[in-house]
């Protein structure tokens, strides 16, 4: 299912549905070059212009992908440290571009287990967004209509943790930093955070979603 949608945030925590008006200033994430989206465009803070297209992403759930012109909200360089910054790029599959929103109005990716953040809570318009240790602040609430956060307690337990050294059938189910999948056919010693799609993809892995 995918759903598309202004990803949006709010300069204080506040009620964030989109259905109903927030009391403080929104902006939106926003690519620098208005609406080009090239490889390694910068994604950043701006006023939300209903228009925009390069401020409308489209979620697919299926693969947990955030998505606008054509292509990926992605981490630079597919990293996981803190105050990595987040670009557009070529969808391709990797943990870098997963996103799951939680129940508290963040986006985690999982293989970094850190949230989309602004960084030092900046609001100004071209504020460079990147990711940091999950910490439930205004800066890293972001909101896509129609997407409900899964949270991090309650929800769907992680099944066994996936191990490099064995080999799974077709049909069998582990996790991966916090995400479950499902074996699409025998398969040794490939990442399931690395080597996943849609169920006839070609992939050994499809995800199943996040869990704890």
């Amino acid at each position: 299912m995918t759903a598309t949608a202004p990803l949006r945030k709010s300069s204080r925590t506040v009620a964030r549905s989109l259905a109903a008006p927030l009391p403080v200033p929104v902006r939106s994430a926003d690519v620098l070059g208005d609406d080009t989206g090239n490889n390694l465009a910068p994604v950043q803070l701006w006023d939300c212009q209903p228009t925009a297209v390069d401020q409308h992403w489209a979620y697919n759930s299926s693969n947990q992908t955030l998505s606008t012109l054509g292509r990926c909200l992605d981490i630079n360089g597919n990293g996981t440290a803190n105050n990595t910054q987040v670009e557009l790029y070529d969808c391709n599959g990797v943990g870098g571009q997963k996103w799951v929103a939680q129940a508290d109005g963040t986006l985690k990716n999982p293989q970094s287990g850190r949230c989309l953040d602004s960084p030092s809570g900046a609001t100004a318009n071209g504020t460079r967004l990147q990711i940091l240790d999950c910490n439930g602040s205004a800066e890293q609430k972001f909101t896509i209509a129609g997407v409900t956060g899964t949270g991090s307690t309650g929800g769907t337990a992680c099944w066994a943790a996936w191990n490099a050294s064995t080999a799974y059938n077709g049909g069998a189910q582990v996790s991966y930093n916090h995400v479950n999948y499902t074996a699409a056919f025998w398969t040794q010693n490939q990442n399931p955070s690395t080597n996943n799609g849609p169920a006839g993809s070609g992939q050994p892995w499809v995800s199943n979603g996040a869990c704890n």
